[in-house]
């Protein structure tokens, strides 16, 4: 989950209408102001599982060559809570927020037209995100284990050594698990080289305190991608489902929907190639490698939006 591969910049970013750099200024503010607590309670998350398994059972883990049913059972509990606990509340307030980005309901918000928070689009939106977080992580995270356990056994590591590398990859994604590992092996090979006398012991404890630090920052970028990409996707949501249920109840007509795209001039070139480009509302957008959406965000850190445009009353 959350391992995209960053799309290559362009250059200098084109300029953005007023109400298109509102919209980005909207929802960037927003991100901004909201997801320090999330991360914040992301990585005390992770803490938290890291120090719930034990040594023995991160060996028992090693020796049996595989994730066993009952870890997966729970990290998936813990996962829900999370869910649950945290993000739906996030999720909610967020969708919220999207919806007042659009002007097109203005003239109409407050006095005839209601959002509804409680709408049947925006629960089955928000049960389906949460299932999809639960399964997406639970899979990450045992993809990542699975991964150091065959790369560390590769390299000889004993049983010992590795439980110890692999508890604070807990919560890290594939990647980064073996960007850790990689690290760590690297830290060791350099210590043996520039201490020659250095006791093995000691190599291997300076190597996992450098490790163990390295991992900690990983875990804060994993932590901000996936809080600004959740705030993104749900603030995008409120957005459309607040068209979605002013069309139902009859107050505006046939709307269509502009992609726009972040005004930073690292904008990835498969979002800026949607650039402007008009859909229906149940129609997907192609962006490139990042695949089809109904909205942005297209990939991880996402900050793109859409304008919704009535063309007939």
């Amino acid at each position: 989950m959350y391992i995209f591969k960053k799309p290559q910049p362009l250059g200098k970013a084109k300029k953005r209408s007023k109400e298109n750099l509102r919209l980005l200024n909207m929802l960037n503010r927003y991100i901004t102001d909201t997801a320090t607590v999330p991360v914040s309670i992301l990585t005390r998350f992770w803490a938290d599982q890291a120090a719930a398994i034990t040594y023995k059972e991160i060996r028992k883990l090693i020796e049996d060559e595989d994730i066993s049913k009952e870890d997966l059972e729970n990290w998936s509990k813990d996962y829900s809570s999370f869910v649950s606990e945290t993000l739906e509340p996030m999720w909610l307030e967020a969708i919220v927020a999207g919806q007042l980005s659009n002007a097109i309901l203005d003239e109409i918000r407050g006095k005839e037209f209601e959002f509804d928070a409680t709408d049947e689009g925006i629960r089955n939106w928000i049960k389906d995100r949460g299932s999809e977080f639960v399964t997406n992580a639970v899979q990450e995270q045992k993809k990542a284990i699975q991964r150091l356990t065959m790369k560390a056994v590769r390299e000889e590591l004993s049983p010992n050594e590795l439980a110890r590398v692999i508890r604070p990859c807990i919560g890290l994604t594939e990647r980064q698990a073996q960007a850790n590992l990689k690290y760590y092996s690297h830290i060791k090979e350099q210590l043996r080289k520039d201490h020659p006398r250095m006791k093995e012991e000691n190599i291997v404890r300076r190597a996992r305190d450098r490790a163990l630090k390295y991992a900690e920052k990983q875990h804060r970028y994993r932590a901000e991608t996936i809080a600004q990409t959740e705030l993104a996707e749900a603030y995008n949501a409120g957005a459309h489902q607040g068209i979605k249920q002013a069309q139902e109840r009859g107050y505006i007509g046939h709307v269509k929907k502009v992609w726009v795209t972040a005004r930073q001039d690292n904008v990835c070139k498969y979002c800026e190639a949607v650039e402007g480009v008009s859909k229906e509302m149940d129609e997907y957008f192609d962006v490139g490698k990042c695949g089809r959406v109904l909205i942005p965000p297209a990939h991880p850190r996402c900050r793109c939006v859409v304008k919704y445009v009535e063309v007939e009353e």
